[in-house]
């Protein structure tokens, strides 16, 4: 054999034992990340919690903090942690609020925010958060017009901002605080939420109005209330609030509900003079009056301050739903501010493209 075969052969040797040893250790490496692969998704099948590592001390928030993430609604503080007995603050609290009630604003990058609050720049971290809580009513500033973000958010506060867009009636359960007197400005959103056992007090006669409210806390009152589900009700169209162009009342269990149909604003005076009211009432009376509706609520602003609910209106046909939106009645009232939809609404495009 010659020089030079026998080189080559050697050659060929070392690159069949060189294909065959790392083809090996490519195949160990396979299965082992498959191994790890499949051990991680055990560990987070049998027990949620792994999303974070600092949870053990939490265990009876568990279950609202993991939800709340899978949601897209909270996350940690980095570093695989969430900071559950970390105060939380006014900025994070109406970011939670937000991405749960208004994703669609939230991401909505061609709308450039302006803040209000002197404490707030143009360029804050949560200024589309903070600017939408603050434009929808969830949230407002102080006297002295700061927002304060970085403030730790009271138990108070945190039944008001929850009670805001979640609750319209009381519950059955008897509230027995006595330590009320702490926030008398707050006496009907703690009541409407310890009434439902959303929120519970340090002992049936201490609420403790002034507590700072933990990350782990405001997930579970967060989670409950969404739980609860007071966003959506069912009744039935009973009839209109008279002179008012856009409020209905819905009879439920409960009572009735004046509810105002979201996008579409109080009636104006000249909306009356011009018959507008009229209209809507006969419009209602004649085509809606006395059937089965699904009421969603809008977590709006009202900024007639009529303390109206504000909602859409899904009246059921056989097995079907059909908004009931002022848009069918463009053609016969006159084009006012009062019957125009806001794009900013929920349901703008259905209403819009009606047909």
């Amino acid at each position: 054999m010659s020089f030079e075969e026998n080189c080559m052969r050697k050659y060929l040797y070392g690159f069949l034992i060189t294909v065959i040893i790392c083809g090996g250790l490519a195949f160990l490496s396979l299965t082992n990340n498959e191994e790890k692969v499949a051990t991680a998704a055990t560990i987070m099948e049998s027990n949620q919690v792994a999303i974070y590592n600092d949870l053990q001390s939490v265990r009876w928030a568990e279950s609202s903090i993991v939800s709340l993430t899978e949601r897209g609604t909270i996350s940690g503080i980095g570093a695989g942690a969430f900071g559950p007995t970390q105060k939380i603050t006014r900025a994070q609290a109406a970011t939670l609020l937000v991405r749960e009630l208004y994703p669609h604003l939230l991401n909505n990058s061609s709308v450039k925010y302006t803040s209000e609050f002197k404490d707030i720049g143009n360029n804050h971290y949560f200024i589309r958060e903070i600017s939408i809580a603050n434009e929808k009513g969830l949230m407002s500033g102080y006297s002295d017009g700061t927002f304060r973000p970085n403030q730790p958010i009271s138990r108070t506060e945190t039944a008001v901002i929850l009670a805001r867009p979640y609750i319209k009636l009381s519950g059955r359960k008897e509230v027995t605080f006595k330590d009320l007197h702490e926030a008398n400005w707050a006496k009907g959103s703690i009541r409407q939420l310890a009434s439902n056992n959303l929120i519970a007090g340090y002992s049936p006669e201490r609420f403790g109005p002034n507590q700072a409210v933990t990350r782990a806390e405001f997930a579970v009152f967060l989670k409950r209330v969404i739980d609860f589900s007071p966003m959506q009700f069912n009744g039935v169209l009973s009839g209109t609030v008279p002179y008012s162009g856009n409020v209905v009342h819905v009879t439920t269990e409960e009572g009735i509900i004046p509810v105002e149909l979201a996008g579409f604003e109080y009636a104006s005076v000249a909306d009356m003079e011009a018959g507008m009211t009229d209209i809507f009432d006969n419009y209602i009376r004649e085509n809606f009056k006395n059937k089965a509706v699904r009421v969603e609520i809008e977590p709006s602003k009202n900024d007639y301050k009529l303390h109206y609910t504000i909602g859409y209106i899904w009246v059921k046909e056989g097995n079907e739903e059909i908004l009931l939106n002022l848009a069918l009645l463009k053609a016969e009232i006159p084009t006012r501010r009062s019957r125009e939809f806001s794009s900013r609404y929920k349901y703008y495009d259905l209403v819009t493209n009606y047909r």
